[in-house]
C-alpha cells in the first residue's frame, strides 16, 4: 500500500464514528466483542467436530506416526492460514473446551 492509500484509508477510520456519540461507542464495542466471541466459538466448534470425525476415521491407524490430533491440525493449519503448532493448541483447546466444558462452550457461543 503507498503512503497516498495509507493516508487516505487512514482519513476514512478517523471519520467512521465521527457523529457517534460516547456512550454509542460504548455500544459498538460491547455488540463487536460479543460477535467476536461467537464467530470464535463457532471456529472452535467446527475445529472439535472435525476432530471427533476424524478421530473416527483414523481408529484403525494405530500404528501411525502422526495421530487425530495431528491429521485435524494439519487441515487447520492450511484452511486458517496458521502454523502447524499453533493449530495442534487450538485443536487442544477447541477439544477442552467443548467435549469438557460444555456450559463455558455454550456461554462463549452466545457472545
Amino acid at each position: 500500500m503507498d503512503e497516498s492509500t495509507r493516508s487516505h484509508t487512514h482519513g476514512i477510520i478517523e471519520h467512521v464514528f465521527e457523529d457517534v456519540a460516547d456512550g454509542e461507542l460504548i455500544d459498538v464495542m460491547g455488540e463487536a466483542t460479543r460477535d467476536e466471541s461467537t464467530a470464535i466459538a463457532q471456529r472452535l466448534a467446527a475445529v472439535a467436530q472435525l476432530y471427533v470425525r476424524r478421530s473416527g476415521e483414523l481408529a484403525d491407524c494405530e500404528w501411525w506416526c502422526a495421530d487425530a490430533c495431528d491429521a485435524v491440525a494439519a487441515e487447520v493449519s492450511a484452511v486458517q492460514n496458521i502454523s502447524h503448532a499453533h493449530a495442534v493448541g487450538q485443536v487442544q483447546f477447541a477439544c477442552a473446551l467443548w467435549h469438557r466444558l460444555p456450559r463455558v462452550a455454550r456461554e462463549f457461543a452466545r457472545g
